[in-house]
């Protein structure tokens, strides 16, 4: 009755880039297609504020 494949849509889609209530940023890699979260030292501001993949060394945008 439970779908995990549903699931874990849902959770992908729920992940949205930005910064959390305790100070760490979100961000989905293209490449990977997975979630990570960044410590505020981990940001790179210029051009963009990203973090870099720590499975492929992908930028990752946290915005």
């Amino acid at each position: 009755m439970f779908d995990d494949k549903a699931y874990d849509i849902n959770v992908i889609t729920s992940c949205q880039n930005g910064p959390t209530d305790h100070g760490t940023f979100v961000g989905t890699c293209e490449n990977c297609g997975i979630v990570w979260e960044f410590e505020n030292y981990e940001v790179i501001p210029v051009p963009y504020p990203h973090g870099t993949c720590p499975r492929c060394r992908q930028g990752v945008a946290v915005f």
